[in-house]
């Protein structure tokens, strides 16, 4: 029972992430171990440990302004590196004040509400596959992450190991490298808390499909008198213990709508928490990208020769950076664009069980209220109001950054 009780707990299926994120000052709140399997609101310590790292990250901008300004670089060079510094430091620093200090009581309220709705509405074995899947992926995510980020470490070294590097500069670098972690673990978390949230849209539009099936193979004909009815069991995910028949009901469809009603409620708690990192997070990784792309253009048409292999090994870690931030973008557009397209699903579903004139009055009459409440209700996840993550947006940041490469190339 113990075991089974871990495997059914959200919190427990973040706890990896929770951990690692605890070391960059990430920690929102503390597990609380017991029957409930719920979170709390964050002890002083570790409000106290993110604190130091704001205070790093504000070091660290004041050491790679110095370090930039004498370095001797072209004026150009100085100021991409400046920018790039920066947009990293005050992506940190706002993202640990905003969700690690001021707005830390919202993550356990989305955490604690995504929660409640798995325990009421959901079978305990398809909570338990979804939670190993959750485990799963995020445990994947943060071995990807550290993986990326070890190797940009390890190149970092060998690069700098032949030239004379400063306690100041070496350690600017270790904090850039550290800060680079930080905003990728945010990133995780904006993806994992998007993919529960999809996950229970994804129980309304199975359990719906189930409905339509039911509906298409035992017609109202079937229902004449009470001696005919078959009391069939429903494998559904809402209230399964109240309605035991494979026919959609009012009450069931009334559920559904609440549920809906939750998960919007959710989504806006998660654009309060996440919408202003959002924003900064995106813009980082626009930043990122063509500053590494203009720097390459630029090393290789000026000072790199052709039997200098640091060049090479600079340029292969420009564009396995490059790489990464798209692959880090994609993930979290993705995962919110799947989470907006669930209650288009939805609605396709409640319009095909319309089509079913044997449902009776009363379930027609809230199938339409649903649709209805579809029609007005969109579960988007926005950058603090700025623009909304789905693939449109995913286009047009790799449309401009493809132009953005053709016109260097062309000028170069």
């Amino acid at each position: 029972m113990k075991i089974l009780a871990e495997n059914t707990s959200l919190i427990s299926a973040i706890k990896p992430l929770h951990y690692v994120s605890s070391v960059f000052g990430l920690a929102y709140f503390s597990v609380l171990e017991g029957k409930q399997h719920r979170c709390k609101s964050t002890i002083p310590w570790s409000l106290i440990w993110t604190c130091m790292w704001i205070i790093l990250y504000s070091a660290s901008s004041y050491l790679q302004l110095s370090s930039n300004s004498n370095s001797g670089n072209t004026t150009k060079i100085t100021v991409l590196n400046t920018v790039q510094a920066t947009s990293l430091n005050v992506t940190c620093i706002i993202s640990l004040c905003m969700c690690s200090v001021f707005r830390r009581h919202q993550i356990f309220q989305i955490i604690n509400k995504l929660e409640l709705m798995t325990n009421t509405f959901t079978k305990t074995v398809n909570v338990t596959t979804t939670y190993r899947k959750t485990k799963i992926l995020v445990l994947l995510e943060i071995i990807f992450v550290l993986l990326v980020n070890g190797i940009l470490a390890a190149i970092y070294i060998g690069l700098y190991n032949s030239r004379d590097l400063t306690i100041w500069t070496g350690l600017s670098l270790v904090i850039e490298l550290l800060g680079c972690v930080c905003v990728s673990l945010i990133i995780i978390q904006v993806a994992t808390v998007v993919l529960v949230l999809r996950d229970k849209c994804k129980c309304i539009n199975r359990f719906l499909m189930r409905a339509s099936e039911d509906d298409l193979k035992h017609p109202m004909t079937m229902f004449q008198t009470c001696k005919a009815v078959e009391f069939l069991y429903v494998d559904t995910y809402i209230l399964p213990s109240q309605l035991h028949r494979n026919r959609l009901s009012r009450n069931q469809v009334f559920e559904c709508r609440l549920i809906l009603a939750e998960l919007k409620s959710v989504s806006r708690l998660i654009c309060s928490f996440y919408g202003f990192p959002i924003l900064l997070l995106s813009f980082w990784m626009f930043i990122n990208i063509v500053t590494v792309l203009h720097s390459i253009f630029y090393y290789q048409s000026t000072f790199y020769d052709n039997d200098d292999y640091s060049g090479l090994i600079n340029s292969f870690e420009s564009m396995l950076w490059c790489v990464y931030c798209a692959m880090l973008m994609t993930l979290m557009t993705l995962s919110c664009h799947l989470a907006s397209e669930e209650p288009n699903i939805t609605m396709s579903h409640v319009q095909n069980l319309l089509l079913y004139q044997n449902l009776g009055k009363e379930t027609i009459e809230e199938l339409i209220k649903f649709y209805s409440q579809l029609s007005e209700t969109n579960i988007e996840i926005t950058a603090s109001g700025f623009f909304v993550l789905n693939l449109q947006l995913l286009y047009e940041f790799f449309g401009t950054t493809f132009a953005y490469f053709v016109i260097m190339v062309q000028v170069n």
